[in-house]
């Protein structure tokens, strides 16, 4: 398993720590925003948000912020970083005009919810 990059970790009262790596937590959410997908005929597009989503996590300042402000690494406390914003950006710059709009917009959203 690929520890260098991390996409979660969730500690108990014991000190212990479960760490999730970056490219685990992507394949697993694209494999399951595909099946979500399925169910109106659009399993790749599900999939693309899916990996894409939080590549913005493979930030340095990222990385920093998530093991320190978990507990995992010592150091000061950091203030919220941006990850999302990455998947949106990467959206545009591979995706042809009419394609990229939806998927930045799911991508950009996906911990705000889908607004109106």
């Amino acid at each position: 398993m690929d520890m260098d990059y991390i996409a979660h970790i969730k500690s108990d009262s014991t000190d212990s720590f479960d760490v999730q790596d970056l490219v685990s937590h992507l394949e697993g959410v694209g494999n399951l925003a595909s099946k979500f997908s399925q169910e109106f005929s659009n399993a790749e597009w599900g999939k693309i948000m899916g990996l894409w989503h939080d590549i913005g996590k493979y930030s340095e300042i990222f990385q920093k912020y998530i093991r320190i402000n978990s507990g995992y690494e010592e150091g000061l406390l950091l203030g919220k970083t941006d990850h999302t914003s990455a998947g949106a950006i990467f959206a545009k710059d591979i995706l042809p005009e009419g394609y990229w709009q939806p998927v930045a917009y799911c991508i950009a959203g996906h911990h705000a919810g889908l607004h109106n």
